[in-house]
Parts: structure tokens; sequence; C-alpha cells
């Protein structure tokens, strides 16, 4: 009974292959194999006179970039909370509001700028949560400023960084998402009184 023809990528072969002690070339009796092996073996040793570009182990994150982000991170805080104190206080106050909510959008988008240019090799769990939270207050900001397209974004981008205890994130996304739809629907509509104005 003849057997099907076997798939060489099933099929595994014992090659007699010997390294060499002091050079470490891999050599074999097999003629056929000779150029693969020295291309190998220059490979090996072109790879182990290579200069390593490999960066160094991870270390604590830079203090100093730490502090600066928190620094920050607060200073667009109090900017924020100047914000609801003077909408709460005065109704009439919605410029001062409004440049306080654009002071900490900034403040927060240096944050971010820092926290997001970390190098590679830090810490890939601390930016992630740092730039979560950033990520949610800008959101916050850019709802006292009535931007709801933008904090809808830097929500979703707080909870792309951390989806599960991230409640704020969620909620504010979709406040902004609704408030959003809102204030398109109202624009649709004063535009067809507009029209309807008009024509009537």
């Amino acid at each position: 009974m003849d057997q099907p023809p076997t798939d060489p990528l099933e099929t595994f072969t014992l090659l007699p292959l010997s390294i060499s002690p002091t050079s470490k070339a891999l050599t074999s009796p097999i003629p056929h194999l000779a150029p693969a092996l020295t291309s190998l073996s220059t490979l090996q040793r072109t790879l182990l006179s290579a200069p390593s570009q490999t960066p160094p182990p991870p270390i604590p994150m830079n203090p100093k970039r730490s502090a600066q982000i928190q620094k920050m991170r607060e200073q667009g805080n109090a900017a924020l909370r100047k914000t609801s104190t003077s909408s709460s206080s005065n109704k009439d106050s919605n410029s001062s509001g409004n440049s306080s909510a654009q002071e900490a959008i900034t403040l927060y988008t240096y944050a971010l700028e820092m926290a997001l240019g970390r190098p590679g090799w830090e810490p890939s769990s601390q930016v992630r949560e740092e730039a979560s939270t950033l990520y949610a207050n800008r959101a916050q900001a850019y709802m006292a400023a009535g931007m709801w397209a933008e904090g809808a974004a830097d929500a979703g981008a707080s909870v792309e960084c951390k989806r599960v205890g991230n409640g704020k994130a969620w909620w504010r996304r979709g406040k902004c998402l609704q408030c959003w739809q809102a204030s398109l629907l109202d624009g649709v509509a004063k535009r067809t009184n507009s029209n309807w104005r008009l024509y009537y």
C-alpha cells in the first residue's frame, strides 16, 4: 500500500550539525548545507560585534518629570475650580469662567505632553495611569467651556487608557455626547425656524 507524500513542514529531520569551540561556527558533513551555515555564522558574528542599541532596563520613573506633571495637574484643577465657583456665584461672569476653563485646558495639555513624552523604557502602566487622569480632567475642562466634541474625545481617550475603575471618564463621555447631540439638534431647530420665518 502506497503511503501519501509527507509535507516537509510536518517532518522533522535531524541533521548532523556541530559547533566549533573556538570560532563558534556551525559545520555539517552534508555539502549542500554549507552555504546556509556559512551565512548563518556570518550573521551571528555581525550581531555579536554590533554596538548594543537596547535601552537600559526599567528604572524608577524620572521624579522631576513626575513632579512637574503633578504640579501642572494641580494648577489645572485650581483653574477648573475657579471656573465652577465663578459660574455659580455670578451668572454674568461667563467670560472669566471661560478664560479659567481655557487656562485649565492649556495646563492639562502641557501635562499630557510631558506624560506621553516619557522615554519608551519607563513603565507603561504608570504612563497610562497619568494619561487617563489627565485626559479625564481635560474632558471636564472642555465641558466647562461647552466644547462637547473635544470633551467626548478626551473622555474616550481616558477610557481607552483605563477601562476599569474609571467611572468619571465613562460618565463624562456620555454627558458630552448627550450635550453635543442636544446642541446639534438645537442648531438644526434654529436653522429650521429661521428658514420658516424667511419664507413665511
